[in-house]
């Protein structure tokens, strides 16, 4: 019954540490989406202050023209 215990106490370590790992991988997996949305967000806060930009010329022109 030792050696069965001993076994059993093996596969459980070796299932901890799978656990550990997947944890692990899913950990970065996350940080990783989250960069990648930051980024994401980023160029389209970028993206829509350059599109305000672009409005703000036109109305002006707009605005210069009519005068």
């Amino acid at each position: 019954w030792q050696a069965n215990l001993s076994n059993e106490r093996s596969e459980l370590l070796t299932n901890l540490e799978s656990a550990e790992g997947l944890a692990q991988k899913t950990l970065v997996s996350k940080q990783n989406f989250e960069y990648h949305a930051n980024a994401f967000c980023n160029q389209i806060h970028k993206w829509t202050t350059f599109a305000r930009s672009i409005s703000t010329i036109i109305v002006e022109y707009d605005i210069s023209i009519r005068k």
